[in-house]
């Protein structure tokens, strides 16, 4: 990975002039002011990342550091366990010590854990809000919607942990709000949380604002604009280095398109940092034999990319895994898809229960077809398009057929997609 100065002072970047403090990085990495916090480097550390790939993490940045600002002599690299990563923090800390010991580095500590941060609001705020309408329910969340002081506002409460990667429920929250209050903060097209607390049978409650519903457009620059805004989204938190991981359409999408024509990115509780994605193996089910071979993806399957499936070629710096950021651009790719052809789903599978093998065998078939037939001819095989447009209707093939590039190093950047001629039409 090859870091230039210029983008070590990007928003979100984690390093920034000495007069401007951001909030932490997208790679969880806050390089703050040495002469205020004798600080160079933070590494925060999660149970849901690999020990080796925070290890490499924290050299990166070291280096980075030192080749974009002057090095104090009393500056030290603090390594931050969150929830029950202790072991995991200590581990890493003995490691960067030892990578770190010919480069003249500061030294390296390990600081206290910390587990959910405290509410920017006092619970007081919510105690009035009264339900309106219950958009989901699961065994593990809900969310509905309720009106507080006159406004509309999204409750999103959690009852047990929905994520394999962490070890509690406690753990899995706290991971998510240190993503919205700090790697997620002031993007573009990405919601952004008012606050948190804990209702009165001590059940964590997130507060979004409300962002009305989803209104799929159904003309060309509606369709247009959207297809932009979904990339703006995935480029800023390209920029930040998260990985959304569940990219998704249909009745149940997380992008909000409203009546107003903008487009919000929702729903991070499957998000990650890129240093902290690794490859969760296989899921052992032992009670269950054919979900005995199912991999621990993230994602719906609908919408997975490929990779995620079955391991590709290629290198990431951060230890084990397969798979990265580009896994968001193939799932907006199939939404996309969906959008021009107006169809429900864009593989469709035969039976309620989704194997893997179902999936790779539709990837399988979407990789033969990109090999030998045009763009336009391709997505013709899963619909009709939904407009009488043909100069549109290719421009936009060709922008969905780069997305669905199911070799992930092939596949291209938000940035370099929103250069498209079909945001010149």
């Amino acid at each position: 990975m090859t870091l230039r100065s210029s983008d070590l002072l990007l928003p979100g970047a984690g390093f920034a002039p000495a007069e401007h403090h951001p909030m932490s990085s997208a790679a969880s990495v806050a390089a703050l002011s040495a002469v205020s916090t004798k600080t160079a480097v933070t590494i925060n550390v999660h149970n849901a990342g690999d020990t080796s790939g925070y290890v490499a993490y924290g050299v990166e940045r070291v280096r980075a550091w030192k080749d974009s600002v002057q090095a104090g002599p009393y500056q030290k690299v603090k390594v931050h366990p969150h929830g029950f990563a202790e072991m995991k923090a200590r581990l890493v800390q003995q490691e960067l010590c030892r990578h770190l010991g010919g480069l003249n580095s500061p030294r390296v500590s390990l600081s206290p854990s910390t587990t959910i941060p405290e509410s920017p609001v006092p619970s007081s705020e919510f105690e009035d809000a009264v339900p309106e309408q219950e958009l989901h329910r699961g065994s593990g969340v809900s969310v509905e919607r309720r009106r507080c002081r006159g406004r509309p506002v999204i409750f999103k409460k959690y009852f047990q942990s929905t994520m394999p990667t962490h070890h509690s429920l406690q753990e899995q929250v706290a991971y998510e709000l240190s993503l919205y209050y700090k790697d997620l903060k002031g993007l573009s097209n990405v919601v952004q949380i008012e606050t948190h607390f804990y209702d009165p049978f001590h059940n964590l409650t997130l507060v979004f604002p409300d962002l009305g519903s989803n209104q799929y457009p159904r003309d060309r620059s509606g369709i247009t604009s959207y297809m932009r805004q979904m990339l703006l989204a995935l480029d800023g938190l390209w920029k930040r280095e998260i990985v959304h991981c569940n990219i998704k359409g249909g009745p149940k999408p997380n992008a909000i398109f409203d009546s107003g024509g903008k487009l919000t990115l929702i729903d991070f509780e499957s998000a990650v940092r890129r240093h902290e994605l690794i490859d969760q193996g296989q899921n052992p089910a032992p009670f269950s034999s054919h979900l005995s071979q199912t991999l621990c993806y993230r994602g719906n399957p609908h919408y997975v990319a490929p990779e995620v499936m079955v391991s590709q070629q290629g290198h990431n710096p951060y230890g084990r895994t397969r798979f990265g950021r580009r896994r968001d651009t193939f799932s907006a790719g199939v939404v996309f898809a969906e959008l021009v052809l107006n169809v429900h789903h864009m593989f469709r599978y035969s039976t309620g229960f989704v194997s893997d093998e179902d999936i790779i065998e539709a990837h399988e078939v979407l990789r033969g077809r990109l090999s030998i037939q045009s763009p336009a001819t391709v997505l013709g095989c899963y619909g009709s398009f939904l407009l009488d447009h043909s100069e549109f209707n290719h421009l936009a093939s060709d922008l969905i057929v780069k997305m669905l590039n199911c070799c992930r190093v092939s596949r291209p950047t938000p940035a370099s997609l929103l250069q498209h001629s079909l945001f010149q039409l």
